[in-house]
């Protein structure tokens, strides 16, 4: 076979991979092209990348402040989730990672709570607009409006409230920019839409936070999905059910 037919096959091999279909031992990872994974209708179902069990061991070994026995209900939320909107929960997992370090109750300085570092006025846009379940409480009266915020930031810390919020609003962000790259998407979840589309209308814009934080969410993807547990997680996890072994037989 002469040289330039054996790099016609291995260009073809390649670009099969690159695009997802089966090409034997070779399997195609997406991981530097966020747009696969944020598209409206991509072609392939990207929420089934991870499994359930996978998610779980994810919030199973990195959540603080949460209920191990929790975890498998929490990722199946997860994975509906990016069911629903579409997108890939190794990259959600990312951005979580990214944005709070897993840590459930984490707020930043300027206010963004939980797990998705959300803007209490941002999730509650999201409850009032999108028509999402929000948290007890009314604001008819300026004490009510101070409880149903208290009730808001204290509804953030709540994992599962958070993710809804923050999968969603990535939705509406997707829909905002949508034609652009998927950098701007990432931008304006870290910025804030009115900043992002203030900055856009420069003619001199030169981003460099926003860069970096949209790399450590993509280059993030590739260690959610191919998610190995460390020794240290299998041993806290042995020894977990140890404690219970010991417990259940003291109770005999």
């Amino acid at each position: 076979m002469k040289k330039y037919q054996i790099l016609a096959i291995a260009l073809v091999i390649g670009l099969l991979g690159l695009w997802g279909y089966p090409t034997g031992l070779l399997s195609a990872d997406p991981t530097d092209d966020l747009s696969l994974y944020l598209a409206h209708a991509p072609a392939r179902d990207v929420y089934k990348l991870m499994s359930e069990r996978k998610v779980a061991e994810v919030f199973a070994d990195n959540l603080d402040l949460f209920p191990k026995s929790l975890t498998p209900k929490l990722a199946h939320h997860v994975l509906e989730l990016c069911k629903h909107y579409r997108f890939d929960p190794a990259f959600i997992l990312s951005l979580i990672q990214v944005e709070s370090g897993f840590h459930v109750k984490a707020q930043s300085p300027m206010g963004a709570i939980g797990l998705m570092q959300l803007m209490p006025a941002t999730a509650q846009h999201m409850v009032d607009d999108w028509d999402l379940p929000g948290p007890k409480g009314t604001a008819t009266s300026a004490a009510s409006a101070a409880s149903a915020a208290s009730a808001m930031k204290r509804a953030l810390t709540d994992p599962f409230f958070n993710i809804t919020m923050g999968v969603a609003y990535l939705s509406t962000l997707r829909d905002h920019y949508q034609g652009r790259s998927p950098y701007f998407l990432l931008a304006a979840y870290n910025v804030g839409p009115a900043r992002m589309d203030e900055l856009l209308s420069r003619r001199l814009f030169k981003p460099d936070k926003t860069v970096k934080y949209y790399d450590a969410i993509r280059r993030g993807v590739t260690g959610f999905r191919y998610y190995k547990r460390t020794a240290k997680a299998k041993s806290k996890k042995k020894h977990v059910l140890v404690v219970k072994t010991v417990a259940a037989a003291s109770s005999l």
